[in-house]
């Protein structure tokens, strides 16, 4: 009797492990090029409106730290759920590498959001912020997202001209 509880409960956390797995691996299917591209932009978008967020936070002078920090973590799960979905995608045949190098410059973000923002974040809450720091951690951010930004860009160009589409300016813009 003990056995077949043994079995029985094992069997059961096998059914939930494969069940679990099964909804990880849905991918989400946009056969269609523009909406597909819009789906990636506004996964972007997603990420560009929560850091307008925290640039107003950390510029405003009554602001303090923790919630520039509190911001900065809901940011960074905005980014880690971009990620996601863009994991979760399935890639339009072809997609010229789009959703790669989405997913590696929002993985960026989410690198910089874990280090760089965090090191901006206390020098600009520090007693004496050091300008010049925050200056070269400022020129580093912008110099290595430009590779990646320039390869999406080339990415999505190309797709978009593959499938005979035109790309429309991105309204966000972070002042």
């Amino acid at each position: 009797m003990k056995q077949s509880l043994y079995l029985l409960a094992l069997n059961f956390l096998l059914f939930l492990s494969f069940e679990a797995t099964g909804q990880k691996s849905q991918l989400k299917v946009i056969s269609n090029p523009v909406e597909y591209n819009d789906y990636i932009i506004n996964q972007q978008n997603s990420i560009g409106s929560e850091l307008k967020v925290l640039i107003s936070i950390v510029t405003n002078d009554s602001s303090f730290k923790t919630q520039a920090l509190t911001e900065l973590s809901i940011l960074t799960g905005v980014v880690e759920e971009a990620v996601n979905n863009l994991q979760n995608l399935k890639p339009i045949d072809p997609d010229s590498g789009l959703t790669a190098s989405a997913i590696d410059l929002f993985s960026f973000y989410k690198l910089i959001m874990s280090t760089s923002y965090k090191e901006l974040i206390d020098e600009i809450y520090a007693e004496a912020p050091d300008s010049e720091k925050m200056n070269r951690i400022l020129t580093t951010i912008t110099e290595d997202e430009a590779k990646y930004d320039a390869a999406f860009q080339s990415s999505q160009q190309y797709f978009s001209e593959y499938y005979n589409f035109t790309l429309e300016e991105n309204e966000l813009k972070l002042d």
